[in-house]
């Protein structure tokens, strides 16, 4: 259980199926853990940060146009201090990285008992990192790029538009994310791919039959 913590503890609720906010929202408060409010997509969850700036928010990654990655940034973009908690049904290792990348503190699947769900926010909210323990130990601080890392499916669906001859703006405006962070997506993805260049880049995921 969360103990002194509690007292000061307010948590986001972000996920676009209604009834199953409310039973988790219903959970956490029945374990003393305020819930300041449910969104069911990224605005009405940037509109509950930029109001009360919670300590924890936990994000479902399937919310819409505007995905769980994409709402991590702009949450940490507004509210540097709140922790974020990636509550996910898919347990895969690109989506890890890119949620670390994204700066989310910790990553649990659904399927994990309440017990670890109070756990992972007692943890990211004292500034620690909570990964789930099927993923085995794929930490979320390992912030180290390289080419032993996966590419993301954002990394891969940005080299396709630009594969395309789309420029930032257009990849920006198609995917409803900012041309920094498409920017940032290439520059992780050289890193990953072992490449200097945009062109070198797309070459080799083609290559590598990535994109198609």
């Amino acid at each position: 259980m969360i103990s002194s913590l509690t007292d000061s503890l307010s948590v986001l609720l972000v996920d676009d199926h209604p009834a199953v906010g409310s039973a988790l929202a219903a959970l956490l408060e029945r374990n003393k853990i305020g819930v300041i409010g449910v969104a069911a997509d990224a605005r009405a969850a940037v509109d509950l940060v930029t109001e009360h700036r919670p300590t924890v928010a936990i994000i479902d990654l399937g919310i819409g146009e505007i995905d769980g990655i994409e709402l991590t940034r702009r949450v940490l973009a507004i509210s540097p201090t709140t922790s974020v908690l990636i509550y996910s049904g898919t347990g895969n290792l690109a989506l890890l990285y890119e949620a670390r990348d994204a700066g989310a503190r910790g990553y649990l699947l659904k399927e994990s008992p309440l017990d670890d769900l109070i756990r992972a926010i007692d943890l990211i909210a004292r500034g620690g990192s909570y990964i789930d323990p099927s993923l085995g130990n794929y930490l979320i601080q390992s912030r180290g790029e390289g080419p032993d890392k996966p590419l993301t499916g954002r990394q891969i669906q940005i080299l396709r538009l630009m594969s395309l001859g789309q420029r930032d703006a257009d990849i920006a405006a198609n995917l409803c994310i900012s041309i920094e962070t498409v920017r940032a997506h290439v520059k992780r993805a050289n890193s990953r791919l072992g490449v200097t260049t945009r062109s070198q880049a797309v070459a080799e995921a083609f290559r590598r039959a990535l994109i198609t």
